[in-house]
């Protein structure tokens, strides 16, 4: 039992440790009823030295300029392009192992904690579950829904040329408006945008010739209420 108490404190702190780091979240300062939203990039294979950063300000139509930033940090051999994608959906899969007896019930979960364990016990049994997340990308891919780099004038994918390497720190900005985010959707509607967001199914990707499906990645995380706010309220992200 001793030990059982134990594995339920260290998972008590833990989930504890999650919701202060959610709380420490850093916003990029923003016109009051701005949508912000932000990213923290990692390289998806370790042979990459670089990290990144990405800051969305979203002012109040008649408020200022919107953008999109990105920063990095290490060194990349021949950027190609960068772009906010649309994913599917987040699909989770757990993993059960049973640990031994347990003389008294309890159940104990945190369905949004990654690779946190799962303690379930019951009066003859308690398992270990193991969780994890993975992105399932709808039929046609994984579509872009804004272009970062390059700015295009149209919404056919295009390189830079030549590739651009870096080695230190980069930054570059794109600009946002509702009509480059329609320009992308499908039914040529940037609501689409704002919702995938709200639901975080948007996500930054950085393209590089080594790596063309994407050498570093991040999701966008979209600060409440994750839409123009004035006041109390909320106004329609067209302004309309």
């Amino acid at each position: 039992m001793m030990k059982i108490h134990a594995f339920v404190l260290t998972l008590v702190v833990l989930v504890l440790a999650v919701g202060v780091a959610k709380a420490d979240t850093k916003w990029p300062n923003a016109p009051y009823g701005s949508i912000v939203a932000v990213a923290n990039l990692s390289p998806v294979d370790k042979s990459l030295i670089v990290r990144g950063s990405v800051a969305m300000v979203w002012p109040r139509p008649g408020q200022g300029p919107a953008n999109v930033t990105v920063n990095m940090t290490g060194a990349l051999s021949q950027m190609t392009m960068a772009h906010i994608h649309l994913v599917w959906h987040i699909a989770r899969h757990c993993r059960q192992f049973g640990l031994g007896l347990a003389p008294h019930p309890m159940r104990l979960t945190q369905p949004r904690l990654g690779l946190l364990p799962h303690l379930i016990l019951n009066p003859f049994i308690y398992t270990s579950m193991q969780c994890s997340n993975s992105i399932i990308h709808n039929a046609t891919g994984k579509p872009i829904r804004l272009d970062l780099l390059p700015v295009l004038n149209g919404t056919r994918p295009m390189p830079l040329n030549p590739p651009l390497s870096f080695r230190g720190i980069i930054s570059f900005t794109a600009p946002l408006t509702t009509e480059r985010v329609a320009a992308w959707d499908p039914d040529n509607n940037h609501m689409n945008f704002i919702e995938a967001l709200q639901q975080g199914l948007l996500y930054v990707n950085v393209h590089s010739v080594g790596f063309p499906a994407g050498a570093l990645q991040g999701k966008l995380l979209c600060k409440d209420p994750c839409m123009f706010s004035i006041g109390g309220g909320v106004v329609n992200p067209g302004g309309h």
